[in-house]
């Protein structure tokens, strides 16, 4: 489970690069609730 979520925060951070901060934050708060 913890290397998933390193996984995640590595494509959120390059995602971020393309997209906007705002739709990071959704994607990020999304993802929150998925795995927490």
């Amino acid at each position: 489970v913890h290397r998933r979520k390193i996984r995640v925060w590595q494509m959120i951070c390059i995602l971020s690069q393309f997209v906007d901060a705002d739709v990071v934050q959704q994607v990020t708060s999304t993802l929150h609730t998925c795995l927490y």
